[in-house]
């Protein structure tokens, strides 16, 4: 089989696999056709390396062609018929050969075409699918997909930007047992916490202003909000957040979010429920408390931390 008829015959096994895949594509049938691409891949690989060496060899060949045609004692005289010597001393003189060009125009054409059949190969070469991995966003999540958002907060804290304080949390549907079901699949729980700082150094006042002159404007804190959901933990938080009246630095909460569902139960929540668990500084209030809430009912009570009763 010469050159020309290995690159159609290769050519017309890869076009024949190809229809195969594609014939066989989502059904479990894949593991013949693949065997036969990865033998096709071989032989194409094979083909390859016989191209690239048959292209060294004709390189070589080339340049002693060359150098032979350019080498002066190699090179033998050509005398022209004496009809068209026009002297004695043309007649002695050897007459340059004609440069012919033929061997090498033929090995370069050789080589040209080689090495498109080699990329054209290399182009074909099927590789085998590979699925896609499949990562669980709640892999690092402590209990997941059910989880106490209270274990979540030592997370947050550990990523809080150095000299920041936290101001509270808020944590949407929240099951009786006092865990977010992240695996839900009729509503979307979520847990926000909220940090604050470092306040930035205030700007001095401007030298020579006199007494109840302007004052520079005090650039308030940064905030900082991370997030819980079904899909992961992330560094920022969507829609509204706290009021900006609470940013107030408070405790870690020393009830947890099932006694606080139990002190709520007690007073007249109904189990079974879903409620949203805010925990602040309340305003005019000098300790922080949480807000229980059953959206779209009356079951709405301060609960006070310490002490996990409700006050209100």
């Amino acid at each position: 089989m010469g050159y020309r008829d290995d690159r159609e015959a290769l050519r017309q096994q890869v076009e024949a696999l190809r229809g195969e895949l594609d014939a066989v594509r989502g059904q479990n049938k894949h593991g013949a056709v693949f065997e036969r691409l990865e033998k096709l891949a071989r032989d194409v690989d094979a083909a390859l390396e016989r191209t690239e060496k048959d292209r060294d060899v004709l390189k070589d060949l080339s340049r002693s062609l060359e150098a032979l045609r350019l080498s002066p004692d190699r090179r033998p005289p050509v005398e022209l018929p004496a009809s068209r010597r026009t002297s004695r001393e043309d007649a002695q003189a050897p007459v340059k050969p004609p440069r012919s060009g033929s061997t090498k125009t033929h090995a370069m054409a050789w080589i040209v075409g080689a090495l498109a059949v080699g990329a054209l190969a290399f182009a074909l070469r099927p590789r085998p699918y590979v699925p896609p991995i499949e990562v669980d966003p709640l892999a690092s999540i402590p209990g997941a997909p059910r989880v106490d958002p209270l274990v979540v907060l030592e997370q947050a804290e550990r990523m809080a930007p150095s000299g920041s304080v936290f101001v509270g949390l808020d944590a949407f549907y929240v099951a009786d047992d006092g865990t977010l079901d992240l695996g839900a699949k009729t509503y979307q729980p979520f847990v926000r916490f909220y940090f604050e700082g470092p306040k930035p150094e205030a700007k001095p006042t401007t030298p020579g202003t006199p007494l109840g002159g302007p004052i520079p404007f005090a650039v308030p804190p940064k905030s900082t909000c991370f997030e819980l959901d079904a899909k992961g933990f992330h560094p920022q938080c969507g829609g509204n957040g706290l009021s900006a009246f609470t940013h107030v630095q408070v405790a870690r909460p020393t009830c947890s979010t099932r006694a606080v569902w139990d002190a709520a139960r007690a007073a007249g929540a109904p189990s079974g429920a879903i409620a949203r668990l805010t925990y602040q500084m309340p305003i005019f209030e000098k300790e922080p408390a949480w807000r229980f809430t059953i959206e779209h009912t009356t079951h709405e009570y301060v609960i006070a931390d310490p002490g996990c009763r409700v006050v209100r």
